[in-house]
């Protein structure tokens, strides 16, 4: 009875990847993922991959293909994967799509990463502006957007919702650069000064864009589903912040008393209408923040690089 149930559940499995396979056309992407929830199913769709790719003659590039065992805690799976006769190997890590996933799920890794790419993109954006000898803050805050931020905050809104503060200190790393100031210079006069877009505020619109786009999506998609589950233990009010992408949005909205409504009207052209209000609060909150801590006394001295001469914005 057990190896009947076997093969009916294999059968079923391996027609629908089948079906999703010639439906979404992506296999042949070495970008592909495969879900699973425990070692036994994983066994099961690499042996359902491993047909499918022998009946229309395609190859998995083995050397590029990694298991990670997603967990809270406690040691990594170990269990011996085969793909055929060949061994599929276990990593603590992986790079997918430019963004690294660890086993615990937890997305400082890729913040660390994040910010050390934009070290060196600030490198290079503080050559460009050498070696055009721009006289334009706008044009400055222009090359920035282009080079340093888009570098940072790739796919941030996933990953960077724990550590915002991370993200804004490679920020303020550029400027301090950019000005000649020594990365012990008060953050928030600079801030201030500069009358600076903080990066948090952006993190949080795409957050709240990304919602927008899970709530558009059909009902059947992953990401929607999840969204939802993660929606439900978020109520808990034991519910980890860590392990809950939810629960740390909510966290930051609740900071400066966003309005409650959005999760009671879980429509994409509400979500839509309430962004522009919701990132203007979380702006004036950080800047009262700032505000709050800087000496009226202590002034931040500039010394502008010899290639240019700043037209700093009128501070507010």
């Amino acid at each position: 009875m057990v190896n009947i149930v076997t093969k009916i559940f294999t059968s079923a499995l391996k027609n629908r990847l089948i079906q999703w396979i010639d439906h979404a056309g992506v296999l042949p992407d070495e970008q592909a993922v495969l879900l699973a929830n425990t070692t036994f199913d994983l066994k099961k769709k690499l042996t359902v991959l491993r047909d499918y790719c022998s009946i229309n003659s395609l190859s998995v590039n083995l050397e590029k293909t990694k298991c990670v065992h997603f967990r809270r805690g406690g040691p990594r799976e170990r269990t011996n994967l085969l793909y055929g006769d060949n061994p599929v190997d276990w990593s603590e890590e992986y790079v997918y799509l430019g963004v690294s996933f660890m086993g615990l799920s937890l997305g400082l890794t890729a913040a660390r990463a994040a910010a050390q790419r934009a070290r060196t993109a600030s490198g290079a954006a503080i050559s460009a502006l050498a070696s055009i000898c721009t006289e334009s803050w706008e044009g400055t805050l222009r090359i920035y957007d282009s080079i340093v931020a888009t570098t940072l905050l790739y796919a941030s809104h996933i990953w960077g919702l724990c550590y915002l503060d991370i993200l804004e200190q490679s920020q303020l790393q550029f400027f301090k650069r950019l000005l000649l100031h020594p990365l012990g210079t008060p953050s928030a006069e600079l801030k201030h000064e500069l009358a600076m877009s903080n990066v948090k505020v952006r993190v949080l619109r795409a957050t709240l864009k990304w919602i927008r786009k899970l709530l558009d999506m059909r009902d059947h998609r992953i990401p929607k589903i999840c969204f939802y589950r993660l929606l439900q233990l978020s109520k808990n009010p034991r519910s980890d912040p860590k392990y809950n992408w939810v629960t740390q949005l909510r966290l930051i909205l609740d900071s400066f008393n966003a309005p409650i409504s959005i999760w009671s009207n879980l429509t994409s052209a509400y979500w839509r209408s309430q962004i522009p209000s919701i990132t203007k609060l979380y702006s004036a909150h950080l800047r009262l923040s700032d505000l709050d801590i800087i000496d009226p006394k202590h002034l931040v001295k500039y010394r502008f690089p010899d290639f240019w001469a700043l037209a700093l914005p009128t501070t507010l």
